[in-house]
């Protein structure tokens, strides 16, 4: 086979690699060299798949001659030995992905990519988004926020910034650590939750606060009735859920 043929399977490998959930992140998050490699791999899978159905299609054509014609057209379009090969691998690269996608999940796959990567602040993160729990966030000014976590992580980039619907806020005492909380938003969550005509679309998409991950000192799974409980009198109550 000439050598410049086999860069249809090495595209094949590349196009299923960035496109099957399995493997799409890792490979978004791959360097250059690393990705190459793993898109000769899968390359080389089906580069090896179209061979066997090529030996399969040469076993064919010695029984019903009258497909020869086929294969006569191709090489007259194609005149280059094991083009059909090649380029039946590319196609194996470019539309297996799109099947196999329909017995995986591509959120249960970042879930997993982010496990892999074993960051404690992203898996923290993630799962109180999945969950809906809230997170006490403290800042490098001392500022505090309590808020869910409403950000789409993608698992192939670095987490550059946070955003967070607020439930609360505050600052931190600079001398014992307390937490002091200034505003409440739970009458504003209220409304909205309970689309009050009064709370406007503008006012739902304002109230969202982003945080650079490089400002946030510390963050954490934060309960209120804990809080209430153990370390504050702040008599705020949630939205009722319908």
């Amino acid at each position: 086979m000439p050598y410049n043929l086999l860069l249809l399977p090495l595209l094949g490998g590349y196009i299923f690699a960035r496109n099957f959930y399995r493997t799409r992140y890792s490979a978004l998050r791959s360097e250059n060299y690393r990705l190459l490699f793993l898109a000769a791999q899968y390359g080389l899978l089906f580069l090896v798949i179209s061979a066997g159905i090529r030996a399969l299609w040469m076993l064919l054509l010695s029984y019903k001659p009258d497909l020869i014609a086929v294969n006569k057209v191709w090489h007259v379009l194609f005149p280059f030995d094991y083009s059909g090969t090649a380029f039946l691998a590319f196609v194996l690269g470019w539309a297996s992905w799109k099947f196999l996608n329909l017995f995986y999940r591509s959120d249960d796959e970042v879930d997993r990519t982010i496990r892999e990567k074993a960051d404690p602040l992203e898996i923290l993160l993630k799962d109180a988004m999945r969950d809906t729990k809230p997170v006490l966030l403290t800042i490098k000014s001392g500022k505090v926020y309590v808020g869910t976590v409403v950000t789409n992580f993608n698992p192939a980039y670095e987490v550059q910034s946070i955003k967070i619907m607020p439930i609360l806020s505050g600052y931190r005492n600079a001398q014992d650590q307390t937490v002091t909380f200034t505003t409440d938003y739970f009458s504003l969550l209220t409304q909205i939750h309970e689309q009050d005509p009064e709370v406007s679309d503008q006012d739902r998409l304002d109230l969202g606060t982003v945080i650079p991950i490089d400002e946030i000192r510390s963050v954490g799974v934060f309960s209120l009735p804990a809080y209430k409980k153990h370390f504050g009198t702040h008599q705020a109550t949630a939205p009722a859920s319908k």
